[in-house]
């Protein structure tokens, strides 16, 4: 359920507050920052132990990433008609760096446990969280390279041809995150049952009907251009 809330509560605000994010993106840079200072330093549980508990699962869980992440994809697949990618697409590179400041913020919660394990030889570590932290490395590296070329001032800086290519790592982004999800969730099933499976279940068709998206589009496009020649 949480996820679902995510994605919609992403949707709504990405719409809602376009013009601002497009406007003062630093300034939403820096709310996003916040947040993670936030949630690292657990000072919102002394704020407020209450709405502490509603929240952070969905930065625990880094749900808000995911679902910003999911969001700047979709943008990229639908039609050049559409009026949702007309809308939307000014903004995809600021969605895209807010999403990715938030998954530091994650990435930075479990660090810790991580880099603890790492120095006893992975001791203690099954398969799947030896797999899993092999994904995650892999993540952040591509979470770095297409965080760092989203900002325009570096963008203009780049040959378009070696940005274009590098921007189409988030494909292969986007499928290793759902994979390490899958990854995390999967032997919680049997302890959480249906929460888990769940979950998995909500993530497998988010992707899943992107994907199915993408080869349209590519297809589309396919088409487009053997009629242009």
């Amino acid at each position: 359920m949480e996820v679902l809330i995510a994605l919609a509560a992403s949707v709504a605000l990405a719409f809602l507050l376009r013009k601002q994010i497009k406007r003062y993106a630093v300034a939403f840079y820096i709310i996003a920052i916040a947040v993670d200072i936030l949630f690292l330093s657990k000072l919102l549980l002394d704020v407020s132990r209450d709405f502490a508990v509603v929240v952070y699962p969905y930065l625990t869980r880094c749900l808000v990433g995911f679902a910003l992440f999911s969001l700047v994809m979709y943008i990229g697949v639908l039609p050049s008609s559409s009026k949702a990618r007309h809308i939307l697409m000014p903004i995809r590179g600021e969605l895209s760096i807010i999403a990715a400041i938030l998954t530091i913020g994650h990435v930075a919660n479990y660090l810790g446990t991580y880099f603890s394990q790492i120095l006893s030889g992975f001791v203690g570590m099954s398969a799947g969280m030896i797999a899993s932290f092999v994904l995650s490395s892999l993540l952040i590296v591509l979470l770095t390279a297409l965080t760092v070329t989203s900002f325009n001032t570096i963008k203009a800086r780049m040959r378009p041809d070696i940005w274009k290519n590098l921007q189409r790592t988030a494909y292969l982004f986007y499928g290793l995150t759902y994979l390490h999800l899958v990854l995390v969730l999967a032997p919680a099933v049997s302890s959480t049952g249906q929460r888990a499976a769940l979950s998995i279940a909500v993530y497998s068709v988010v992707v899943g009907i992107y994907f199915i998206l993408r080869l349209i589009a590519h297809f589309r496009k396919t088409k487009q251009d053997a009629a242009a020649s």
